[in-house]
């Protein structure tokens, strides 16, 4: 089991941040008694990742707790609960990969070719 401190530094989170993800449900820990120290299993490393990530990418909380829903809550997430993970998240993915395309796309075009217009 690691500390909260532990997880802060292996993830380079801050344990306020930390807090804040068990407050919403997204990582969880284990304590004794309600005043005792936080401890998370090591497998919480690879949930901050992905939370980390997928906020990077534009994923609501909302939407990565949805995805974390997928995955064991007691036990470790085997390779299948992770892919359970990708094949939900891909659809919000590729919609997120076609309007920044979109977008490259309108600068590229016209909003280049208005601005060089305009200058004229």
């Amino acid at each position: 089991m690691l500390t909260i401190s532990e997880v802060s530094r292996r993830s380079r989170v801050a344990a306020s941040a930390l807090r804040f993800y068990e407050a919403r449900g997204l990582i969880s820990s284990v304590r004794a008694q309600p005043t005792a120290r936080r401890h998370y299993h090591p497998d919480v490393l690879a949930r901050i990742e992905f939370i980390q990530r997928a906020q990077q990418v534009g994923l609501s909380l909302g939407e990565i707790g949805d995805c974390l829903a997928l995955l064991p809550r007691s036990t470790p997430a085997a390779k299948s609960d992770w892919t359970a993970v990708a094949r939900a998240v891909t659809p919000r993915l590729d919609r997120q990969v076609a309007v920044i395309e979109e977008l490259r796309a309108q600068l590229r075009s016209d909003w280049m070719s208005r601005s060089l217009a305009a200058r004229a």
